[in-house]
């Protein structure tokens, strides 16, 4: 029994989402404790209202730069290895072509809007525009690092597709800040905004020289067909769904600075930037995870699927589970890195582990519905998520505050695990859950 053990657990680490999964954890870990630091330190640099002022107007960029990406991120990661599966290399090239002239032109248009919004009504708040001015700047190379992560996930290159946002960006901002708290030298916000201008170009043109220099021999052969419109709207339902979870991730901040407070806005922030970490096994393994169910849809490989997704979803529960319930007990201890005022949000972050660890469980529902063409009962799900959030938040947050916002957060999560559990177990005709793991492992018995 030990040693059949024993070699199983061979055979997964050798395996090609075990293997790239260990990469991106080495390099999520890494970008997360730099953006910790860079957390940390703009904190202490700002304090809990001024930290306010820029991460509302950066939660505005965010989504707008989404609106500019357009979908094109996911769709790629979809169609490129199906194209490399069925040796299509004219249509991958014509793909990526489409895709980089569309994003550009489509986030360039944002841009506009979002500057004219800022300068010329009264949509924004006086204590946001002058930062959103400056965050308007950053929608295009927002919008392209994110087409660059998914193109060069679609090629299966999971380093390439993580280092620039990951390690490269943040390293921008966290060097500079930390000299400028070393020197104890003055920062406010409108500079905190110029910082973030220049990690974006930073990884915008990183990801960019990287993919040309890796993938030329594919993008240099000849496009062939021309499917703009089907390739837009192919893309259209992968727009709907990263929209919904950008909000999903940004509503509350933007609630918590309009319905409450740019001090309660702050006060939210470290849990923000904690919670990825609570999610860091999930994401890690699904970074290669997506990739390869396209390519075993793509054959009809309905066996292979079942074995793989059982794998994933039984692994990273265990692992989230251990990270989520260790972090949320160091939160106290971890806040008080951020500075005294932060420490009375850490009981927030046990809410936060709960609702990932139940996500975990639930198993990669997302990735199996999306890689299979079900990415609309993806978009239902998250969007009924989304309305759940946004109804507990604007019940909870005037009165409850950075509460409120957590309390919403994960009632939103738990609504659309469940919708697309049911969506994923219907489509593939089994439990992708840890409960379906147990009940199939009994029934072996």
């Amino acid at each position: 029994m030990l040693k059949a053990g024993l070699r199983k657990t061979r055979e997964l680490a050798s395996g090609q989402i075990a293997r790239a999964s260990m990469m991106s954890v080495a390099i999520t870990i890494t970008g997360l404790g730099l953006g910790f630091g860079q957390a940390v330190l703009s904190a202490r640099l700002l304090g809990a209202t001024g930290y306010g002022r820029v991460l509302v107007p950066m939660a505005i960029v965010q989504i707008v730069g989404l609106l500019g990406l357009s979908g094109y991120a996911g769709l790629a990661v979809r169609e490129i290895p199906a194209r490399i599966a069925t040796g299509d290399a004219g249509g991958l090239t014509a793909f990526v072509r489409h895709a980089f002239l569309m994003v550009v032109g489509l986030s360039a248009a944002a841009t506009v809007v979002l500057v004219i919004v800022a300068v010329d009504t009264n949509l924004v708040g006086p204590e946001y525009r002058e930062t959103l001015e400056i965050g308007a700047v950053i929608v295009v190379p927002t919008a392209l690092i994110g087409l660059f992560r998914g193109l060069a996930q679609g090629f299966g290159r999971v380093v390439q597709a993580q280092a620039p946002n990951e390690l490269v960006r943040p390293a921008v901002m966290f060097l500079p800040l930390a000299f400028l708290a070393l020197l104890s030298l003055p920062f406010d916000p409108l500079s905190y905004m110029r910082l973030s201008l220049m990690a974006a170009l930073a990884s915008v043109l990183t990801a960019a020289v990287w993919l040309w220099s890796s993938e030329r021999s594919n993008l240099s052969t000849p496009a062939s067909g021309r499917q703009h419109a089907q390739h837009f709207m192919a893309a259209l339902p992968f727009l709907g769904l990263g929209l919904t979870e950008m909000l999903e991730s940004q509503i509350n901040t933007l609630l918590l600075g309009s319905l409450a407070s740019a001090h309660e806005a702050g006060l939210f922030q470290p849990v923000v930037r904690l919670a990825p970490l609570l999610t860091l096994p999930v994401m890690a393994a699904g970074m290669r995870f997506g990739p390869r169910i396209s390519e075993l849809w793509q054959h009809r490989e309905a066996d292979q699927i079942r074995w793989v997704t059982r794998t994933f979803t039984w692994t990273t529960s265990l692992l989230t589970a251990g990270t989520a319930v260790g972090i949320a007990a160091a939160g106290p201890w971890i806040l008080r890195a951020f500075g005294a005022e932060f420490r009375q949000v850490a009981p927030l972050l046990w809410i936060i582990a709960c609702v990932q660890i139940f996500n975990a469980a639930c198993g990669p529902v997302g990735w199996l519905l999306a890689m299979s063409g079900k990415i609309r009962a993806v978009v239902r799900a998250r969007l009924a998520g989304l309305v759940v959030n946004g109804a507990v938040a604007v019940v909870l947050i005037p009165t409850r505050g950075a509460w409120g916002a957590a309390v919403a957060m994960g009632a939103g999560i738990i609504v659309w695990n469940l919708a697309m559990l049911y969506s994923a177990m219907m489509h593939f005709r089994f439990n992708p859950s840890l409960a379906g793991f147990f009940f199939n492992a009994r029934a072996a018995q």
